[in-house]
């Protein structure tokens, strides 16, 4: 079957670097990274990756939270939500939505590889 595709959704360059180098040790295929939530819902479809980092607080009129819906109302796909500012709010706004987990930042590899399972099939 070979390597499942992950598409990071991240506005800040260094933080989709670093996920990138991350997912590609992880046996992932990395799609180049989308810094809002519009570029992530059109590059869905086309692209069609198994798992999405998505994070919540993005620039333009889409949030990650958002931008999962419309994704989700599209295709089925895993998403794993990134943010560094976890609380209940949050935790209401995403009850609703089918997602692997919540990643707070800053984060690392443990708490990563807590929630990202092995991309290579």
């Amino acid at each position: 079957m070979g390597s499942l595709k992950a598409f990071i959704v991240e506005d800040e360059a260094i933080t989709a670097m670093y996920l990138k180098s991350y997912l590609a040790k992880k046996g992932y295929e990395v799609l180049v990274p989308a810094a809002t939530g519009e570029d992530a819902v059109a590059r869905c479809i086309d692209e069609e990756p198994d798992m999405i980092l998505m994070d919540i607080m993005l620039g333009g009129p889409l949030d990650g939270i958002d931008a999962a819906r419309e994704i989700l109302a599209r295709r089925d796909v895993a998403i794993v939500f990134m943010t560094g500012f976890p609380g209940d709010e949050l935790r209401k706004r995403t009850t609703d939505i089918p997602h692997i987990g919540i990643v707070s930042k800053p984060f690392n590899v443990n708490s990563l590889d807590a929630v990202i399972p092995f991309g290579a099939a």
